[in-house]
């Protein structure tokens, strides 16, 4: 496993809102270049940042992503939203969506007052926690590129928060900042 320090810049949004609206983006964690893998990031009470590398891409799990061992669907309680640029890279986009979806149905959970993300190329896919410990799956993260593509365009990354469960699902592009609407740092 490889760690590394970064000095995490963030700003926090704690307004509440009841209907899914588009806000704009306040900055957060910018995932750093560690390459391609699946990483887990912790914060301090001072913004400092422990990233760990779990594992790496598992290119082949593009094709063997279908049926869901982990939780069951649910509709989404969706806050808020937002949209990022369009994936410059449809392939690594496919990767990271199977390997986080994967990640999710093999019992992984997002930590808590952290980020769980996997990187292929540019394209990122991540998960956040404000509260404790959150669980994911595929039909949750299925039904969050659906709202995205339905609202932001095809093949646009974007993020949702989800005030009542104080989680956050996402897909950007390395060197966009996430998290920041949905992660109380202090």
């Amino acid at each position: 496993m490889r760690s590394a320090a970064v000095l995490l810049f963030a700003a926090f949004t704690g307004s509440a809102i009841s209907a899914p609206s588009q806000v704009a983006r306040n900055e957060g964690y910018v995932v750093p270049d560690l390459g391609d893998g699946v990483f887990t990031a912790s914060f301090g009470a001072h913004g400092l940042v422990n990233v760990t590398r779990i594992s790496d891409i598992d290119r082949d799990a593009v094709h063997g992503v279908s049926a869901r061992d982990g939780l069951a669907s649910r509709a989404l309680p969706i806050s808020r939203f937002g949209c990022y640029r369009p994936s410059q890279n449809h392939n690594d986009w496919e990767i990271v969506r199977a390997q986080f979806k994967m990640m999710c149905d093999q019992g992984v959970q997002i930590p808590g007052h952290g980020i769980r993300y996997a990187v292929s190329g540019i394209q990122v896919a991540f998960g956040c926690s404000w509260g404790g410990n959150s669980p994911c799956s595929s039909g949750e993260y299925d039904e969050f590129l659906h709202f995205i593509n339905s609202n932001c365009g095809g093949w646009y990354g974007g993020w949702v928060d989800m005030d009542s469960w104080k989680k956050q699902y996402g897909m950007e592009q390395r060197g966009d900042a996430v998290c920041g609407h949905s992660i109380n740092w202090g």
